[in-house]
């Protein structure tokens, strides 16, 4: 009897380990680890990710220093696609999707995911200039992607000074589509500033122009913006198609001075008007929101009076619309009048006048009578207040 109990805490103990080794297994299987090579020198990596069950609030968990391998990682539930490494200070990468090979690996200077051990290399980058010729003490590069995924938080980066071309000087990440050039927080700042994609990469902080190293001087053009949308039943109403990002009469007016998008709809019938700013034909770059958006974040109008108008315009991200009731028909001056019949006449000073018909006798008499009887009333009247006060 001893022997058979003997034999089932064995098997039991057995089976306890290799539940104990499943469940490890299991618990293996559900997470994806990543690392982040620290080489952008932040002081922590956070690891915020998202797309399945219970994801963290921004800007993630803080992940955890490996000193042998001289790496940050993190355990990410394998039901979550993307994630972003940060510094929790707003630094941060473009969105990531979460590695399902052996690339678990992301360095956060060369921007890209390798294997652990190896050599990322350094990251292609667009060098760019800046002739200070407005007399900044410092000079900064604020950068980011079409999005607005900045490199670093504001300022940004300050530029390095090269004392041979007396010019200012900083390696922007290539792909990166925004800059402004500035003098540090709460100093002098240009617009927003397309980066240039060929050799006019040296900007003049006076002129507002882009030049060569040459001194060829070339200036970037604009993204263009067309409005694409709807009425509330996704007709195309005013806009011809609805949702056509491709439509040239929807194209906005860009003003180079105030960098402000613009245009304007005349005699809009009544009705809700939903729509976005698209960037140059395609859906990469759209801008909506505003007080009224509706779920799919589009801009949302409203408008009362049939033949208003309708002003769109687009500042940086912000995209605002204005409705203008149409006037109501303003009075008529007769001095603006072109029908001569509709003018008075002035009588002729030259013209005889005819003298005016003297009364009747019985006319004379009929008022001669009213005015005695007149007097004989406020007689009577001063004779009553005579007695009654004598």
């Amino acid at each position: 009897m001893k022997r058979i109990s003997k034999i089932l805490a064995l098997v039991l103990i057995v089976m306890t380990v290799l539940m104990s080794l499943a469940a490890i297994n299991a618990s293996a299987a559900d997470v994806v680890r990543v690392y982040c090579e620290n080489e952008a020198g932040w002081d922590e990596v956070y690891c915020y990710y998202w797309g399945g069950s219970n994801g963290p609030n921004w800007p993630g968990n803080k992940m955890t220093y490996d000193a042998e391998l001289d790496l940050w990682y993190y355990d990410i539930p394998s039901d979550h696609s993307q994630c972003i490494f940060n510094n929790g200070k707003g630094v941060q990468t473009v969105d990531l999707f979460v590695p399902s090979d052996d690339q678990v690996v992301y360095n956060n200077h060369a921007k890209a995911w390798g294997v652990i051990g190896g050599d990322f290399g350094e990251p292609e980058t667009i060098k760019l200039y800046v002739n200070n010729t407005a007399g900044w003490k410092s000079v900064y590069c604020f950068n980011a992607d079409e999005n607005w995924n900045a490199e670093a938080t504001w300022p940004g980066s300050l530029m390095t000074y090269d004392a041979d071309l007396d010019l200012w000087y900083y390696n922007v990440p290539a792909g990166h589509y925004w800059c402004i050039f500035n003098g540090g927080n709460d100093q002098p700042q240009t617009s927003n500033l397309i980066i240039p994609t060929d050799d006019a990469v040296v900007y003049d902080n006076t002129t507002g122009l882009w030049a060569t190293l040459e001194g060829d001087v070339e200036v970037p053009t604009a993204p263009t913006y067309t409005i694409a949308g709807s009425d509330m039943d996704n007709n195309g109403s005013i806009f011809g198609t609805a949702w056509d990002t491709n439509n040239a009469d929807n194209l906005m007016t860009y003003d180079e001075e105030t960098g402000v998008y613009t245009i304007v709809y005349e005699n809009v019938p009544a009705g809700s008007y939903k729509f976005k700013a698209c960037q140059n034909n395609g859906w990469d770059v759209c801008y909506g929101g505003g007080p009224n958006a509706d779920g799919d974040g589009n801009f949302v109008v409203e408008v009362t009076t049939n033949g208003s108008k309708l002003t769109i315009t687009l500042t940086g991200e912000t995209l605002d619309a204005v409705v203008e009731a149409p006037k109501a028909d303003e009075p008529t001056n007769p001095d603006d009048s072109d029908d001569e019949n509709d003018r008075p006449t002035t009588p002729d000073p030259e013209a005889p006048t005819t003298p005016s018909k003297p009364a009747t006798p019985e006319e004379e008499n009929f008022f001669a009578r009213i005015w005695a009887a007149i007097v004989e009333f406020f007689m009577n009247i001063g004779e009553y207040f005579q007695r009654l006060f004598a």
